[in-house]
């Protein structure tokens, strides 16, 4: 919905998905191929020079130190372009992409 809804809204949209693997023994786990600092927010958002990151959490999820060094990283300069996203959040996100 939200993805959907930031597109509506004139903004470009970066979202790397998770992939399911199986391994030749049977077994299937989920995994994100990537290359680069693990802990890279789940979405990006560009629109007219602004570019903001977002992180998905669920309502009692934390943050992992990898992204945790990212958000860090990334809002080092006071900007806080890098938000961690939770479902309580929507009106709030929906009012941001806006």
């Amino acid at each position: 919905r939200g993805v959907d809804y930031a597109r509506l809204m004139g903004w470009l949209v970066f979202h790397a998905r998770p992939v399911r693997v199986r391994r030749a023994s049977g077994a299937e786990y989920w995994t994100t191929p990537m290359t680069g600092s693990p802990g890279f927010p789940d979405l990006v958002f560009a629109r007219k020079g602004v570019v903001f990151f977002a992180e998905l959490k669920d309502a009692k999820s934390k943050l992992s130190e990898a992204q945790q060094a990212w958000q860090d990283a990334i809002n080092g300069d006071g900007s806080g372009r890098a938000v961690v996203w939770r479902a309580a959040d929507f009106d709030d996100i929906m009012r941001i992409l806006r």
